[in-house]
């Protein structure tokens, strides 16, 4: 793309400049500045008007010529870029020829040298006829004429060699050519030279009527010849597989039909194309595509062949999935999910000292009854494979074996407050080193309780 470099000046929205109204009232903008300090939004206003124009001219030449408009001071090839510009604007003007005005109405003004012109309505020059031809002339309007010529006296003109004449009159004139006498009548008929001359002809050419078509010698044979440029020729027509020879060069170029006379639009919605058979006229409705992707049976990672049925269950008035001959159950929505709260508050307490039996009350401060409380266990004295600083997570819930021995936690909360009973015969846990059950020394362990809201 041709690079412009006049580039426009102070074009921003809210740019130093004054007002149109302020510019053309100011006395300086006839007058010219005056010496002194200038005014910023008044210089800025004039170097934008001019720089404007400036660079759409600058663009116009440039788009125009295909050519770079530089800011080097060269202004002849500004000029060049400029005028080539305009000059192919105007060659790429249409104009309709209804516009033009005060077009001549003559071969001549037109500047056309290879036309035949009448004169009064009469044909001028010489006039060449092949053999054959014949011409109808008025024996009253063109007598004169026609007897001037065959007495070789009229106007001046000489018959031409060979040629005789005799009589005053068309009526009765006639022509030989050499020896060959002519016929008489109200024409004229030449018979050896191969042109004959009968009926009438008048001064406008009124009388060139009823001219056989198969008397006209050297027709075009083709549309081309004939200057007709709205029909195909024929090999137009084989090339754009028009006619039967050009189906048939071309094996499968079209669609055939097989089994159907008739292909449609249902009443003209193109939204039920059909078909009709043409053996029993039953109608055939077309699935339109899709216009989607749509989910693929089978096929992904790990997935065997079955067959997936996702239907309208009556009996659970939901969606429905069978897998073969395996009922899934329905489609679970998300109403059928319970609105859980999330959480959004936390409280962790201070490792408490704890005894078989024990009570620990602690105040969370969450300001709502939590949703989950939890505990963990910090050893302080290695026991059971448990080293110091060894976090142990149990179950709140306690535990009361065949033996009637209780261990673990009870836990109540409330909106303020969560406590923890140690069961009587201590905590419940784990050896570490083999998960078998180990109920914890209280004093070996301290309590750590943590509620969520």
């Amino acid at each position: 793309m041709a690079t412009n470099e006049f580039l426009p000046f102070g074009t921003n929205v809210g740019a130093n400049v004054m007002s149109q109204s302020e510019y053309s009232a100011m006395a300086a903008r006839v007058n010219g500045f005056s010496s002194g300090t200038a005014n910023s939004a008044q210089l800025n206003k004039a170097w934008r008007q001019a720089s404007v124009i400036a660079s759409v001219v600058a663009q116009f030449a440039s788009d125009g010529s295909g050519q770079d408009v530089l800011d080097d001071g060269d202004t002849v090839k500004v000029l060049s870029s400029l005028s080539l510009a305009i000059s192919n604007a105007i060659k790429s003007t249409s104009i309709s020829w209804s516009k033009i005005i005060s077009k001549p109405t003559t071969v001549d003004g037109y500047g056309i040298t290879d036309a035949l012109k009448l004169s009064g309505g009469t044909l001028t020059g010489p006039l060449n006829m092949a053999n054959g031809t014949s011409i109808y002339l008025n024996t009253a309007s063109q007598a004169s004429w026609v007897a001037g010529l065959i007495t070789g006296t009229q106007g001046g003109e000489t018959a031409g060699a060979g040629f005789t004449g005799n009589a005053s009159t068309v009526a009765s004139a006639f022509l030989g050519i050499g020896s060959t006498p002519w016929s008489s009548g109200n024409g004229v008929r030449v018979t050896s030279g191969g042109v004959a001359i009968t009926g009438a002809i008048s001064g406008n050419g009124s009388g060139l009527t009823n001219l056989a078509w198969n008397n006209i010698l050297g027709k075009p044979s083709t549309l081309a010849g004939y200057g007709i440029t709205d029909a195909y020729n024929k090999t137009e027509v084989y090339t754009k597989s028009e006619t039967n020879n050009a189906i048939t060069s071309t094996a499968n170029a079209l669609v055939g039909r097989d089994g159907i006379d008739v292909a449609g639009l249902v009443g003209g919605d193109e939204t039920r194309p059909y078909m009709r058979n043409v053996t029993n006229g039953s109608v055939l409705i077309l699935q339109r595509a899709l216009g989607f992707t749509p989910v693929q049976q089978g096929g992904g990672i790990g997935q065997a062949t079955n067959k997936v049925y996702l239907g309208m269950s009556a009996a659970l008035n939901r969606p429905a999935i069978t897998v073969d001959t395996t009922n899934f159950g329905g489609v679970a929505f998300l109403s059928d999910i319970p609105v859980v709260s999330p959480i959004t508050k936390e409280f962790g307490s201070a490792p408490q000292i704890i005894s078989n039996g024990g009570l620990v009350a602690l105040t969370h401060g969450l300001g709502a009854v939590p949703k989950i409380v939890t505990g963990e266990l910090i050893c302080v004295t290695a026991e059971n494979g448990w080293a110091v600083g060894d976090i142990q997570h149990i179950s709140l819930s306690p535990d009361n074996d065949d033996a009637g021995v209780v261990t673990g936690f009870a836990t109540r909360k409330d909106a303020t407050s969560i406590y923890a009973r140690c069961g009587t015969s201590g905590p419940y846990g784990v050896n570490i080193n083999n998960g078998a059950t180990a109920v914890p020394t209280a004093a070996n362990w301290r309590l750590v309780l943590r509620a969520f809201a």
